[in-house]
């Protein structure tokens, strides 16, 4: 899957339209294998709920990182007030996806945190951590 991911990339201005497009026919791609093998009955449980599980994870981790690279490109990095040093997002799967036992039809219920308050460095403008990870998340 990601190297599949790697290939439907397409460069644009237009980050966020682009990772979404890339991450919708990724998942077309992917729930079609999946269907077809279910069908089929080659596949087992397992490997079902560990195709979409699989699946979330990477777009999970490849939004994070392709859309905070495109936000830190405005408004720098977030930093810690007390420790100077640069934060993280960091997402909690909740449910099913924690569990890894997400199916086709299941939604994805995430918690999002991070380590201190502070403010972006080294962008053009400045924001607060709270606001930066709040775009970074609903991007």
């Amino acid at each position: 899957m990601s190297e599949r991911l790697k290939a439907l990339r397409e460069p644009s201005a237009d980050v966020e339209e682009s990772v979404k497009r890339a991450l919708r026919r990724l998942r077309a791609e992917v729930m079609c294998v999946v269907i077809e093998r279910d069908l089929r009955g080659q596949a087992t449980l397992a490997e079902v709920t560990g195709a979409m599980t699989d699946l979330a994870e990477l777009c999970i981790q490849y939004g994070l990182a392709m859309l905070g690279d495109d936000l830190a490109a405005t408004f720098g990095r977030p930093v810690g007030e007390q420790s100077a040093e640069v934060q993280e997002l960091v997402v909690v799967g909740m449910g099913k996806l924690g569990g890894r036992e997400l199916n086709v039809s299941s939604d994805i219920d995430l918690i999002f945190l991070y380590d201190e308050d502070g403010e972006t460095r080294g962008g053009a403008r400045s924001l607060s951590n709270h606001e930066y990870f709040i775009r970074l998340g609903r991007a």
